[in-house]
């Protein structure tokens, strides 16, 4: 039996970042929380480092001779400095030849995470202000999924001259030993083992990351299909976020244990294939969802409470309505099986869109926008680390 403080979760969803605010009125609900079955409490995972925001020297500190260019090496993208905090197994007499008593303390709190605010969770409203999304709080990864790219062909020689216990290259702020996507589901409850003795944190996980083209940068690998960020993207490798339901410290070497694990089906990895993998080559490309499964399982998805809105559940539910006017105009239909059939494409787009995919695989642009002007398809390519734009014309006629 676990004795650990937390909201009650009868609460709707809608409530979600309300409840993780209330982290006193949290403290206070001191409740007897059994473990649901064998499953939910036989996953743990240890704490190997935490990290925080590593800021990038401004041009007035940067070398003679710097120029813009140098601003798309890898260290100008998701710097990280580690945080030293207080290992659990300390020495005492080790430790003062290293830190000293030095320590720092990474206390992730609902709603923020590790303060400051980090990209991941900072979304920007009307008006200039911004505010958290309380569903990503804190960003994991794991070092299971780093061993399982250092040892991908793909993608060794791009790990080569990365420490990522020392600067974590997918921009997290936490990195794990002990499970991986596949093991992992929306909805899992981890606390910190020991209970509240040993720390008040309990968070829960709601989806996979979603890396953008910075993975790509990070790692020097190219845009498009055979690109880290597509890789990791159809696997669920980027690491994961999660909201912070009673806040609490995170030390070197602390075990989390899971405590709740509602969506056994709904793991990291599935959902990454089902709304990923399977994509079309242009949308595989592009990194764009696309849903081949049925349209009950997709509604399932969208219905899963704890599911971070932001990308993931947009997304679901851009297909979902996109399957609806599909069958509204009969130009998609739902066979016996219950899975969306192919709709039959203009050639004319179908073109375009092969045209797309080639130029970005070629160019490494990570945008390619078409549009017609005067009887010529003007294809519009966008490089976001360098601003830069070119155009390419296209005789349509």
């Amino acid at each position: 039996m676990f004795k650990i403080p937390e909201l009650e979760r009868s609460l709707s969803a809608s409530d979600h970042d309300t409840r993780c605010s209330d982290s006193s009125a949290v403290a206070d609900a001191q409740l007897d929380f059994h473990v649901e079955n064998n499953i939910a409490s036989s996953l743990t995972f240890t704490v190997k480092g935490i990290f925080t925001k590593c800021l990038k020297p401004g041009a007035r500190f940067l070398p003679l001779g710097f120029t813009s260019k140098d601003f798309v090496s890898r260290d100008q993208f998701m710097c990280r400095k580690r945080v030293y905090t207080k290992p659990m197994d300390f020495d005492i007499s080790e430790g003062k030849k290293t830190h000293g008593n030095a320590f720092e303390i990474a206390h992730f709190r609902p709603n923020i995470g590790l303060a400051p605010l980090f990209w991941h969770n900072d979304q920007k409203i009307p008006g200039g202000q911004t505010t958290a999304m309380g569903y990503r709080a804190i960003l994991f990864q794991s070092v299971e999924h780093y061993q399982a790219l250092e040892e991908n062909p793909d993608f060794q020689d791009n790990f080569k001259n990365i420490d990522y216990m020392d600067s974590p290259s997918f921009g997290e702020q936490v990195i794990v030993e002990g499970c991986d996507s596949t093991q992992l589901a929306i909805g899992d409850i981890f606390a910190v083992e020991g209970g509240p003795t040993v720390s008040t944190l309990v968070i829960e996980i709601t989806s996979p990351r979603k890396p953008c083209f910075h993975v790509n940068k990070k790692h020097g690998t190219a845009m498009g299909p055979k690109g880290i960020q597509r890789h990791t993207l159809t696997y669920g490798l980027a690491g994961w976020f999660t909201s912070v339901i009673v806040a609490g410290e995170l030390r070197d070497g602390m075990r989390l244990v899971r405590i709740k694990h509602p969506n056994p089906k709904w793991t990291l990895s599935y959902i990454s294939k089902k709304m990923f993998g399977e994509a079309s080559k242009r949308n595989h490309t592009l990194c764009k969802a696309e849903w081949l499964g049925g349209k009950k399982e997709l509604e399932e998805l969208i219905n899963l409470p704890q599911l971070g809105e932001y990308e993931w559940k947009e997304d679901a539910k851009q297909l979902l309505k996109k399957w609806d006017e599909n069958s509204e105009i009969t130009t998609a239909t739902t066979g016996t099986s219950g899975t969306m059939n192919a709709v039959r494409k203009n050639p004319i787009s179908s073109f375009i869109g092969a045209l797309q995919i080639l130029l970005l695989a070629r160019t490494g642009f990570d945008i390619i926008v078409t549009i017609v002007v005067l009887g010529y398809f003007v294809f519009i390519a966008v490089d976001k680390s360098s601003s830069q734009v070119i155009l390419m014309e296209e005789n349509s006629t």
